[in-house]
């Protein structure tokens, strides 16, 4: 539940995705609510220009730095990102940086 007295960051990745979008589009909406969202393209910001709202974060979830980036303290993290050319275990290794970034 939302605290209606604080801004509430919450960081989105795979936002590019069907899900992500729609996402997006609600969380926008919200009155408290700050998103941070991952993407490794500039074609988002066609689709979602960046606010006081929404920020858009350049990376790549391989690289460990980009979890490091993407995370703020007291935020909260959807994790939606599923690269299909991903190995099995980079699906296994590459969201132990997020967690590690959240922890």
């Amino acid at each position: 539940m939302l605290d209606n007295y604080a801004m509430q960051t919450i960081v989105v990745t795979g936002a590019s995705g069907f899900i992500g979008q729609h996402l997006l589009l609600g969380l926008t909406g919200k009155t408290g609510v700050s998103v941070r969202a991952l993407t490794r393209r500039s074609r988002e910001q066609a689709i979602f220009q960046a606010d006081n709202k929404l920020h858009w974060i350049y990376g790549d979830l391989a690289d460990s730095s980009t979890a490091t980036n993407l995370m703020i303290p007291g935020s909260t993290l959807i994790n939606l990102a599923f690269p299909e050319s991903w190995s099995r275990s980079a699906h296994i290794e590459n969201p132990n940086h997020l967690a590690t970034a959240a922890a």
